[in-house]
């Protein structure tokens, strides 16, 4: 299961062949489970499980609300996390999955990853630099 007990620390990934990565074991994730990718900047994408995101969703549509300003912040909230995932990869049996293309591109990936834990999540980065500039961003 996919960030249900947290994941944590940095750790660097080489990509191996047709793009794939293999996803760290203290992620708990299990072949056939869908990972989807979350443009977040211009230096980080994050790769959250489908399920645990719908979860999310079905906490936030069952918060009873008592205004018209507390349903649109509500009904944005799902929106975004929503409006936001661009892709999907099916984990393999080996715990690979498929960086798109479009993250290859965009966030200018080679051939190694760094991927942080941010608890339910994994933040993606191309470089130590992105990472460094990011830190820098969490810091003011």
């Amino acid at each position: 299961m996919f960030g249900e007990n947290g994941i944590y620390g940095k750790s660097y990934h080489k990509m191996i062949d047709k793009n794939r990565i293999i996803i760290p074991l203290s992620t708990n994730v299990e072949a056939k489970e869908e990972l989807c990718f979350i443009e977040e900047d211009e230096l980080t994408f994050k790769i959250c499980s489908l399920k645990e995101l719908k979860k999310e969703i079905e906490q936030l549509k069952n918060i009873k609300v008592s205004s018209i300003e507390e349903k649109e912040k509500k009904e944005k909230e799902i929106t975004k996390i929503t409006f936001f995932i661009n892709s999907y990869s099916i984990v393999d049996k080996e715990r690979r999955i498929v960086i798109p293309k479009y993250f290859l591109e965009k966030y200018n990936i080679k051939k190694e990853l760094i991927f942080q834990g941010a608890y339910n999540h994994i933040k993606v980065f191309s470089s130590d630099e992105n990472y460094k500039k990011y830190m820098k961003k969490l810091k003011k």
